[in-house]
Parts: C-alpha cells; structure tokens; sequence
C-alpha cells in the first residue's frame, strides 16, 4: 500500500512539474509576442506623423486593432489582474507630444504612452 501511494506521489508530483513547464512555456511565448507588440506600438504608432484627417482616423483604427492583439495575447495567457492592468489605464500623464496632428491625436497619444508603459511593465515582470 506504501509503495503504491509512494508511485502515486511521484506520478502527481511529475503531472504537476510538465503543467507547470507547460504554462511557464506559453507565457514566455506571450511574453515574446506582447515584446513584439510593444515594438510595433512604438516603431509603427508612437512614431507616425499624421498630416489629415483621414491619417488620423486610420491612426486611430490601427491604435484600436494593436490594442485588440495585445489583449487577445493577454486573455489567452494570463490572469484576469494582468488583462485588467493593461486595459484600465487610470490617470494619463497629459503630456503635449509635438508630434501631434490635433488635441484629439496628443490625447490618444498619451493613452498609447500609457499602454506602452503597462505593457513594458508586465514583460518585464514576466522575463524573470
């Protein structure tokens, strides 16, 4: 009776140990797509010049789909506080980006800086 409870200790022990690699696996993966993601946000958003009102209204478009992504991968792999984290910006800094096409843009601006500021924040909690 010992020895069986003795192998069923190992065998849980070892059930346990291949979830545990398998969750550590998906949310580097998370980790290397929300990365990727972050580049994005800075390389093809943050970074845009916009000289119309259509340039702004695709920004924006495209600013709603990155965001979408980014709490798809979130959703996926991790908890509910970390979707919450990101998606809950609280209190936006109000920096005037001088980059900005309108107030409308700099205010969309300062939620994407927002974003992108979360968003490094969980990488690096999850990069340990």
């Amino acid at each position: 009776m010992t020895e069986l409870l003795g192998s069923l200790k190992v065998g849980w022990s070892a059930i346990a140990s291949l979830w545990g690699w398998r969750r550590r696996r998906a949310q580097a993966r998370a980790v290397d797509r929300l990365a990727e993601l972050r580049a994005e946000g800075v390389n093809v958003l943050l970074n845009r010049s916009i000289s119309s009102p259509a340039g702004l209204q695709k920004w924006v478009s495209d600013k709603d789909v990155w965001r979408g992504e980014v709490i798809a991968v979130l959703r996926a792999t991790f908890r509910a506080a970390v979707v919450h984290r990101f998606a809950t910006l609280g209190v936006l800094d109000g920096k005037t980006f001088p980059s900005a096409y309108t107030y409308d843009h700099n205010w969309h601006l300062n939620m994407l800086a927002k974003e992108l500021h979360i968003l490094e924040e969980i990488i690096k909690q999850y990069t340990v």
